[in-house]
């Protein structure tokens, strides 16, 4: 698991009370984990960019290769990316949120200004709101 940047090895990792924001990288703005597990606790992830070219995404949260992540009472606001400008979940990874927020994010090219999910998406207690998309309807 990489904070604002993509890059790996990526391990396990469970950032509790911490505050991701202003980074940038070629995709992956703020967290990134790739074939690894995460879990986010009382933390905000935000201002984070996920890069400006096709196939740069997930601004704040990024999931690929089988990447699992549980976020809890957190907040993932205002991160950018082309596509999932909050969260993006590649296929086969998969999220579990639970009282959380997911607002105000923007995908600048094509969809999901909030979530992009091509894995396993549970959502329990969570605000996806003002979320903006490029080319379709935010989600």
């Amino acid at each position: 698991m990489t904070f604002g940047a993509s890059a790996g090895p990526l391990v396990t990792s469970q950032p509790s009370g911490d505050i991701v924001t202003d980074n940038s990288a070629s995709s992956g703005g703020g967290v990134v984990t790739s074939g690894g597990a995460v879990t986010v606790r009382d933390s905000s992830i935000s201002h984070n960019n996920g890069g400006v070219m096709i196939g740069s995404d997930g601004g704040g949260l990024l999931l690929e290769s089988n990447g699992t992540a549980s976020v809890t009472g957190s907040l993932i606001a205002d991160n950018t990316a082309p596509a999932g400008g909050g969260i993006w979940v590649g296929d086969g990874s998969s999220i579990v949120a639970t009282q959380s927020s997911i607002d105000g994010n923007t995908a600048q090219m094509f969809d999901a200004g909030g979530i992009y999910n091509q894995g396993d998406l549970t959502l329990t207690d969570v605000s996806v709101s003002g979320n903006t998309a490029g080319a379709h309807a935010s989600w």
